[in-house]
């Protein structure tokens, strides 16, 4: 009766041990899938500096000409076949100056690595 006892305290002690393990390796895979989606951000942005200005003033122009630059620059420039879908978001950096064509940085957000 008595190593009976000893088993049964012993087995519940590995099986409260393993419900730890357990969630151990659920906060570990929560960790690790919240790294890989920040580092996919990361990845997936490219910048290109010294783009000339829009000289359109509506802002909804000069974000549709951005994008087909964008676009160009991906199938033209680098040789990339690139679909429309594929990106994300463009952004001209800075502060836009009124009247004038001065360059600014361009900030291209993918929707994936994996380019059409």
């Amino acid at each position: 009766m008595g190593d009976s006892k000893r088993i049964e305290t012993r087995l519940g002690s590995v099986e409260a041990h393993s419900v730890d393990i357990r969630e151990t390796a659920e906060n570990n895979k929560t960790k690790c899938s919240d790294l890989e989606s920040r580092l996919g951000k990361l990845e997936d942005r490219v910048s290109n500096w010294e783009v000339e200005e829009s000289s359109v003033d509506e802002s909804i122009q000069r974000q549709k000409q951005d994008h087909e630059f964008t676009v160009k620059l991906f199938t033209e420039v680098l040789g990339v076949e690139i679909g429309r879908n594929s990106i994300a978001k463009v952004l001209m950096l800075g502060k836009r100056e009124a009247g004038t064509k001065n360059p600014r940085p361009i900030l291209v957000g993918l929707e994936s690595l994996c380019i059409d």
